[in-house]
């Protein structure tokens, strides 16, 4: 019998750097992130400023303001709620406007955001 591979997600560089974009435009639309405690953010470090590290969020955090200039690192299964959410605003917004071209490129970067790294099995769908 034939092996399906499964693994967990992780966020690497990559798939932070390109999740900012994201949540730059999930943030214009209106998102606000609730934070809570144990919530994954990443901070650029290093000499190039080109690696991540990804930091668990303490209450300490959001009392010092620590987090008004980072992007959550949701979950995957957040992640698919996002596009969800994303998705319905199509509908509320007027045809030709500039918001509804930031609903369709947000909700196009998701998607491509998702098969890039959100596959923890790649025979099985996304959604």
């Amino acid at each position: 019998m034939p092996t399906t591979p499964f693994k967990d997600f992780k966020w690497s560089d990559e798939s932070v750097e390109s999740w900012q974009e994201i949540w730059s435009g999930l943030w214009r639309l209106g998102m606000v992130w609730e934070w809570q405690r144990g919530d994954a953010y990443g901070r650029r470090l290093g000499r190039d400023g080109r690696q991540w590290t990804v930091f668990t969020a303490v209450e300490n955090n959001w009392y010092h303001g620590d987090l008004d200039d980072v992007a959550p690192l949701p979950s995957l299964a957040v992640v698919k709620e996002l596009l969800r959410w994303t998705d319905t605003l199509i509908y509320s917004v007027n045809e030709g406007s500039d918001k509804e071209h930031l609903v369709k490129q947000t909700i196009a970067l998701i998607e491509d955001w998702l098969d890039k790294h959100g596959a923890v099995n790649t025979t099985a769908p996304l959604l």
